[in-house]
């Protein structure tokens, strides 16, 4: 810099704004130049932004370069380096702030590309030459920081012009009289707030209207407008008054200050929301959707449209949160609460994505549009006709009303009811016929006890002949099973149902005479054949019931109504053994056993079902079935088993604790009807997230809810009690049903399901043996059951990236192709 153009302290000559509107000009011509390049480079790429076109790319930038120096020139070159003076020199006069280390960062900044500048212009070359080129790009990246940060240098030397003060200071009263009138239109919202900047004290500024009995007055404000303490510092009574009276405001900041916006790098390929959806309107398969979902959620250069927005929430959360005033922390907040929930939307519907390309599936074969929808395409000519029709034509249809349209709002779901779950064809036949063959699970130990005590035997022979009838019903579910699986379920269901009534109806006549050895013989016979309704039952639902969202809600219900067949069971035996005999309960026992069995077994669903086959057809399935994953989820329900049979057992200790015979029973039917409501509640909707997911929340919840027995709680509080863990058992064994059948392999459905019961009885009598030897234990006793909800959640967790569906795609290995989802043809 020339002694010349240096300024004097004193000196308030026009200089600083002639200085002040070169540097604005630059600034202005540069955004002029940026905009004609960004539309010259738009032509040269394809609709992903990839360059087609790289020469002419490279004339632009050229041209670009070119007009940048041309406008350095004409308007910054006379005037630079006297400007970074001028601002040096009101830096140096305003006030101590923190942010005056940066203001003075940018100057030298602006300084070094000024010297820079010079230094390469020093060289003189053809603009036209490949010399002149050269010089030109590396020119670029200087002329950009004036044209980024040169309004700093601008702002500051108009300080010199503005002031820093405000020249008609109000007096203490008048201040104090017009923030109390400002304070009170505030509160009832006649304070309009129009602009704010900061003063070179680093005090915020704002204007606002004052509304006051119909007439408008202009009041600026000092402080934050958000927040306690500000004040009125001026009023006026129109705004051009306002830049004669208050402090300049100095130059505002921006968020990343290492962000240009004239070399911005060049746009990533993306897709647009509307081709994704284009995508899914033209699919066939639902890899197609999966494959545009995916699109919509990726991650990475090219990241899709859901992974954009919850990038332009966050960094508006920051920007919000670095306006430092209340109420850009409170929309900061808000702000930064929807990112949150935009990206848990986002893992949601790639873990959708993901199972939805696992479904090897394809749209079936459709009508094509009838003529009363489908219209001719607006470049298809109009047929000709030997006379003009006479009636008026159609009004178009408009884009929401078209049947192809994109925009179209799709058909809204129909609500799962269980009215049309149960009228649904064979629903309630095989559910009703389901129950009822079931209930001798419930009935048959009790009869079987109540008849070994009436016949002379002592209580401890009949509680050991209920619990031989229960382990060898659960030790047969596998078998019969595999065998219904090999040959069908007409093969297991209808000769199982009539040796089980058979052998029951003959305990009370051949028990008497054969002793307890052929008593026992019968009654381990009757629960070998009990036949396997329930693995079979979950084995018809697919093909019963193709629709999901009504599969789902069948499967909740079925789940559900399980406890209630040993309330109803045993209630109905008493019964039967009080106004008859313990040998009338064991027939009437038999016969709901084999009327149940055959409504289920002659049903046309449950004749023509038979097992999917693998594709693989040397696998060898038993292999493939012991999988460590099917294996942990297994061992994982004898643990909700355990909890379960520890609960029937510390009921029937806390009815001996509290004299309250009432207790052993009240509990678990309490219990029960939990799980049945639970049922309903859970089939009423779709939920989000795996089964898997699922499964270990429900866990955790059914845990959750034994926690309060570890009290030792009152009768009536434990009854309230025991009802929260119910709740949850019945989601719990449902998604271990759905996770199971995405483990099994094909061709091995129902034994699956039959392991699944076995592990789940095995635990309850696991957990009924061990909370019999603790029953005198109170504390021990109450925390047993949560100790087996431990135990299951615990191998849950462990297992939990074991559990993922054999033959579905793992998260991160469905994979979009390389250049676009579209195939080229």
């Amino acid at each position: 810099m020339t002694p010349t153009s240096s300024p004097t302290p004193g000196s308030r000559g026009p200089r600083a704004a002639e200085l002040s509107n070169g540097a604005s000009n630059f600034t202005l011509r540069m955004s002029v130049i940026g905009c004609e390049t960004d539309v010259a480079l738009d032509r040269t790429r394809d609709r992903y932004g990839r360059t087609v076109h790289p020469a002419a790319a490279e004339a632009a930038r050229a041209h670009r370069n070119r007009s940048a120096v041309e406008a350095y020139r004409t308007h910054l070159a006379p005037h630079a380096e006297a400007l970074l003076d001028v601002a040096r020199l009101v830096l140096g006069e305003l006030p101590p702030a923190q942010h005056l280390a940066g203001w003075q960062a940018v100057l030298d900044g602006l300084h070094a590309s000024t010297v820079e500048i010079r230094r390469i212009l020093e060289r003189p070359a053809d603009s036209g030459s490949e010399d002149g080129r050269a010089q030109h790009a590396a020119l670029w990246p200087h002329l950009t920081v004036w044209a980024d940060h040169g309004y700093i240098a601008s702002s500051l030397a108009d300080q010199r012009e503005g002031g820093q003060h405000q020249t008609r200071p109000l007096a203490e009263e008048e201040r104090q009289r017009w923030t109390e009138m400002a304070a009170a239109a505030q509160r009832r919202g006649a304070l309009e707030l129009i602009e704010s900047w900061y003063a070179a004290d680093g005090q915020p500024i704002t204007l606002a209207y004052l509304v006051e009995d119909d007439e408008s007055i202009v009041v600026a404000l000092r402080g934050d407008p958000g927040a306690p303490g500000w004040q009125v510092i001026g009023h006026y009574e129109h705004e051009y008054e306002v830049g004669k009276d208050l402090p300049a405001p100095v130059p505002p900041g921006v968020l990343r200050p290492d962000f240009s916006r004239h070399n911005r790098r060049p746009p990533a390929p993306e897709m647009s929301l509307q081709d994704l959806l284009r995508d899914v309107v033209e699919g066939r398969s639902a890899g197609d959707a999966s494959n545009a979902l995916l699109g919509a959620v990726q991650r990475g250069c090219a990241a899709g449209p859901m992974v954009r927005l919850q990038e332009l929430v966050e960094t508006s959360a920051q920007f919000a949160s670095a306006l430092e005033t209340v109420q850009g922390r409170q929309v900061a907040g808000r702000l930064s609460a929807l990112s949150r929930q935009i990206e848990f939307l986002t893992r949601e519907v790639h873990e959708a994505a993901e199972d939805l390309g696992a479904t090897v599936a394809v749209l079936p074969r459709t009508a094509p549009p009838s003529c009363a929808c489908a219209r001719a395409p607006p470049w298809t000519p109009r047929p000709r006709t030997a006379a003009p029709r006479r009636y008026a034509r159609p009004p178009p249809l408009s884009p929401r009303e078209h049947p192809l349209s994109l925009t179209a709002p799709p058909a809204p779901a129909p609500r799962i009811t269980y009215g049309a779950v149960l009228g649904s064809p064979y629903v309630a036949r095989l559910l009703g016929g389901t129950l009822i063959g079931r209930l001798p699970n419930g009935m048959a130990p009790v009869a079987i006890l109540l008849w070994a005590t009436a016949s002379g035997s002592s209580i401890a022979f009949g509680g050991l002949l209920s619990a031989l009838y229960g382990l060898a019903s659960a030790l047969a579910q596998p078998v019969k099973g595999f065998v219904m699986d090999r040959h069908g379920q007409g093969a297991v269901h209808l000769p199982a149902a009539l040796l089980n009534s058979a052998l029951l109806v003959a305990l009370p006549l051949a028990g008497p005479y054969g002793g307890p050895g052929l008593a026992t013989a019968l009654v381990v016979g009757g629960g070998l054949t009990a036949p396997p309704l329930e693995a079979g039952l979950r084995a018809l639902w697919p093909s019963v019931l193709p629709d999901p969202r009504l599969r789902h809600a069948a499967l909740a219900l079925d789940t559900g109504t399980q406890g209630l067949l040993y309330i109803v069971g045993p209630l109905l035996v008493a019964a039967l053994s009080s106004a008859y005999n313990p040998a009338v309960a064991l027939a009437v026992t038999a016969a709901l056993g084999l009327v149940g069995t055959a409504a289920v077994a002659l049903a046309a669903p449950s004749r023509r079902w038979r097992p999917e086959r693998s594709a693989d057809r040397g696998a060898v399935p038993v292999r493939r079935l012991a999988a460590p994953a099917v294996t942990l989820l297994f061992v994982s329900l004898t643990g909700i088993g355990f909890a379960i049979g520890a609960m029937n057992v510390w009921s029937v200790s806390m009815a001996e604790h509290y004299e309250q015979d009432m207790l052993a029973g009240v509990i678990p039917a309490v219990f029960s009807a939990g799980s049945f409501v639970g049922g309903l509640i859970y089939g009423r909707r779709a939920w989000s997230g795996t089964a898997t997911r699922r499964l270990i929340v429900a866990t955790a919840a059914f845990l959750g809810g034994w926690l309060p027995l570890l009290a030792l709680p009152a009768p009536y509080a434990a009854i309230a009690a025991v009802a929260v863990p119910g709740v949850f058992l019945t989601i719990v064994v449902a998604c271990a049903y759905v996770t199971t059948d995405s483990l099994a392999p094909a061709g091995r459905t129902t034994e699956s399901y039959a392991w699944l019961i076995l592990s789940i009885g095995a635990g309850q009598s696991a957990g009924t043996a061990l909370a019999g030897r603790l029953a005198e234990q109170p504390l021990a006793s109450a925390a047993l059951p949560a100790a087996g909800a431990v135990f299951a959640l615990a191998v849950l967790l462990a297992a939990r990236r074991r559990l993922s569906p054999t033959g579905h795609l793992q998260r991160g290995r469905h994979r979009r192709p390389l250049r676009g989802r579209h195939k080229t043809p």
